[in-house]
C-alpha cells in the first residue's frame, strides 16, 4: 500500500509510469470496453478506405459519413468512461487492493452524466473568454475605432487568453473530482478544480507537459510512417493508421494516471487527505 504524501514533480512522473506499467493489462481491458466498438468501426473504415481512411480534399462528403459521427461521439463517451475507470483502477492500487475491472466499469458508466455535464461546461467556461477577446480585437480594426480602442480591446483580449489557459490547467483536475468526491451538483467541480490548483498550476502544466511528450511519441511515429511510406504503399499507409486508432486505449489512461496522482498531491497538502477518506469516498472503508 502506498503511502499518501505531498509530492515533486518527479515523484509524480516515477508514481505516473509506474501505476501504468504494474497496471498495463487492466487499463487495456479497461480500454477495449470502453473504446473496442468505435475503434473497431475506425479499424473497419481505414480499411475499406482506399484513401487509408483519411479525408481527401476533393470529395464533397467522406465516405461513410454518418459512421464516422457515431464514432466521435463513441468515442467522446468511451474516453470520459475510460478515464473515471482509470481513476478507480489508481484508487484501489493506493489502497493495497486488488483492482477489479467489475468495479472500474462500474463506476465509469456511473459517471459519464456528471462528466459529460462538466466537460460542456469547462469547454465555454475556457473557450468564451479566449474567444471574446478576440471577437474585440477583431471588431475594433473592422469598425476603425481607433489605436486606443485596439490596445484595449487588445488588453481585453489577454486578459482572457490568460483566464482560458488557468482554467484549462485548473480544469484537469475536475474528472478526479466528480469521480471521486460527493457533489451536490457536478458543476460545482469547476469552483473545486479552480480553489484547488490555486497556487500550483504552473506544477499541474508542467507534469502534463512532459507526460503529453511522452504520450505523443508513439502517435509521433506512426503519423511520420504514415507519411514517409504510405504515398509510396498503400497498405503501409493503412496499418500505420489502424495503429492510430489504438492511440487513445493505450495512452489515455497514462494521462489520467498523471491526473490523478496530481489530484492526489493537492489534497494532501491542502486538507490532510489520506487512505481513510480516500477509501470512504470509494465506499470501501
Amino acid at each position: 500500500m502506498a503511502d499518501l504524501k505531498p509530492l515533486e514533480l518527479g515523484e509524480i512522473l516515477d508514481g505516473t509510469f509506474t501505476l501504468y506499467r504494474r497496471h498495463f493489462l487492466m487499463f487495456m481491458k479497461l480500454g477495449a470496453a470502453a473504446l473496442g466498438l468505435p475503434v473497431a468501426i475506425d479499424v473497419y473504415l481505414v480499411i475499406a478506405s482506399g484513401s487509408g481512411g483519411l479525408f481527401v480534399p476533393g470529395q464533397s462528403v467522406p465516405d461513410h459519413l454518418g459512421l464516422r459521427l457515431i464514432t466521435v461521439v463513441l468515442r467522446y463517451f468511451g474516453t470520459l468512461f475510460l478515464t473515471a475507470g482509470t481513476v478507480r483502477v489508481i484508487s484501489d492500487a493506493y489502497l493495497g487492493r486488488q483492482p477489479d475491472l467489475g468495479d472500474a466499469v462500474g463506476l465509469g458508466l456511473s459517471k459519464l452524466g456528471p462528466l459529460f455535464a462538466v466537460g460542456l461546461a469547462q469547454g465555454l467556461v475556457v473557450m468564451v473568454p479566449l474567444g471574446l477577446g478576440a471577437g474585440l480585437i477583431a471588431a475594433a480594426v473592422a469598425l476603425k475605432l481607433g489605436a486606443i480602442a485596439i490596445v484595449l480591446a487588445s488588453l481585453a483580449a489577454v486578459v482572457g487568453v490568460y483566464f482560458g489557459v488557468a482554467a484549462s490547467i485548473s480544469y484537469t483536475m475536475t474528472t478526479p473530482i466528480v469521480v471521486l468526491e460527493d457533489l451536490s451538483s457536478s458543476l460545482d467541480a469547476l469552483r473545486r478544480a479552480w480553489g484547488l490548483s490555486r497556487g500550483y498550476r504552473g506544477k499541474i502544466f508542467g507534469t502534463l507537459f512532459i507526460v503529453g511528450l511522452v504520450a505523443a511519441i508513439p502517435t509521433m511515429v506512426a503519423g511520420g510512417v504514415a507519411g514517409a511510406a504510405g504515398a509510396k504503399d498503400p497498405a503501409v499507409l493503412q496499418w500505420s493508421q489502424v495503429v492510430l486508432q489504438l492511440m487513445p486505449v493505450l495512452l489515455t489512461p497514462l494521462t489520467t494516471c498523471a491526473i490523478t496522482l496530481l489530484y492526489y498531491d493537492l489534497r494532501v497538502r491542502r486538507e490532510a487527505f489520506d487512505l481513510q477518506i480516500l477509501g470512504q469516498q470509494l465506499g470501501i472503508a
